[in-house]
């Protein structure tokens, strides 16, 4: 579907949130009546919400959709945060300038799913859905990348019938037949608390860990995206990052020992002997099996 630059914007504006007349006018810098004429032109993507005192989409899955909001969940999967910001340039450049909107019906299922739940989440949109072929209701709260898989944070609404309020975490790869049920306004669904595929990181451990050598070196040039840790400091000899795990420490674990002997833990000697130990005790029985 052809559109030209300020088509690709305002589309773009209403996919982040509910925008009103006014909002998209200011934003454009153009009048109310040019809105509304562009409205009309996209009537097949959006429409006027007198109840939302604002436009919105016609579907929980859009019609069409700008490429802005499709690489973005590419940039996501990106692990490099200097490629990331280097694509980002580049497609500001080169690729939305093509004034041409995706035909989401031509996408995957994952890339479908991205779509509607970030469009859940920025409109306050209640769903339904099918998640290991149990029936949920819930509020879509922040979509996560873990290890190239995709999780999202939801909070069970109170329609759900149990475990009202309660935050979990879904692996989209399991979640089925997701339905728009409602608009809740001023909602306040989105959230960007920090966390990873267990769940927030709010109220979880952390544990400080040295990284020396190569491991340094890779972390500092690469500079990995992560959820699971932030960095603290640095030395001529290596770094400090704080690492946070839920109460099992299998993400603990399985880090530590991508790095060894580069890694050690610096603030918490009998989790280190406790971890030490687990990861001597898997290597023990890989020996014994060959």
């Amino acid at each position: 579907m052809k559109v030209d630059d300020k088509d690709l914007m305002l589309i773009d504006l209403i996919y982040e949130k509910i925008s009103s007349k006014d909002e998209l006018a200011k934003a454009l810098k153009v009048s109310t009546k040019t809105i509304e004429n562009r409205a009309k032109n996209l009537s097949e993507i959006i429409k006027y919400s007198k109840k939302l005192e604002g436009y919105i989409f016609t579907d929980l899955l859009p019609k069409y959709i700008s490429p802005k909001v499709v690489f973005k969940h590419i940039f996501a999967e990106l692990e490099n945060a200097n490629l990331e910001s280097e694509f980002k340039e580049l497609f500001d450049e080169y690729f939305y300038s093509q004034e041409k909107l995706i035909d989401t019906s031509k996408l995957s299922n994952l890339n479908q799913k991205i779509i509607m739940l970030n469009h859940a989440i920025n409109h306050n949109i209640l769903l339904s859905c099918k998640y290991k072929n149990e029936r949920k209701i819930i509020q879509a709260n922040q979509l996560k990348v873990s290890n190239s898989k995709r999780y999202l944070y939801i909070t069970y609404d109170k329609k759900n019938g149990e475990n009202t309020g309660e935050y979990r975490t879904f692996a989209l790869n399991s979640m089925k037949d997701i339905i728009a049920l409602e608009y809740v306004k001023n909602g306040g669904f989105k959230n960007t608390k920090s966390g990873n595929a267990f769940g927030y990181a709010e109220g979880k451990k952390s544990v400080i860990l040295y990284l020396k050598n190569e491991a340094a070196s890779f972390f500092k040039r690469e500079k990995p995206k992560s959820h699971n840790f932030r960095f603290l400091s640095e030395d001529d000899n290596g770094i400090e990052i704080e690492f946070f795990y839920s109460p099992s420490s299998v993400e603990l674990e399985s880090f530590i020992a991508s790095w060894l002997p580069l890694i050690s833990i610096k603030n918490d000697d009998e989790l280190a002997q406790k971890i030490y130990e687990n990861i001597q005790n898997n290597l023990n029985e890989l020996r014994n099996l060959k």
